[in-house]
């Protein structure tokens, strides 16, 4: 069942890590209202950011991720995964590291 009223999620400090990662991205993937999410702060690295990566891609209402302060670094595998994710979203607004893009 997709949801349908989600529109901001905030999960900041929840220590998801990368497994978490993985399961928010299924929730993701039947989403077709969230249009920003937060997952600053959740010990994410790399390895989290490309698990959440296909979720992000799937989720075609989201325009804002924030996922800053989680071990995902300009240039890395993590942040190129999210960055793919969203090639195709005009004003999407991506926020890693400790920057936004």
């Amino acid at each position: 069942m997709a949801t349908t009223s989600l529109t901001s999620l905030t999960l900041s400090r929840n220590g998801l890590g990368a497994d978490g990662a993985a399961e928010l991205a299924v929730g993701l993937a039947v989403n077709s209202s969230l249009l920003k999410l937060d997952v600053r702060l959740n010990k994410l690295g790399p390895e989290g950011a490309k698990a959440l990566a296909p979720g992000v891609e799937a989720c075609e209402s989201l325009a804002e991720l924030d996922a800053r302060f989680n071990g995902v670094e300009q240039g890395d595998e993590g942040e190129a995964a999210l960055k793919d994710a969203t090639k195709d979203r005009r004003d999407f607004v991506l926020s890693t590291a400790t920057c936004t893009e």
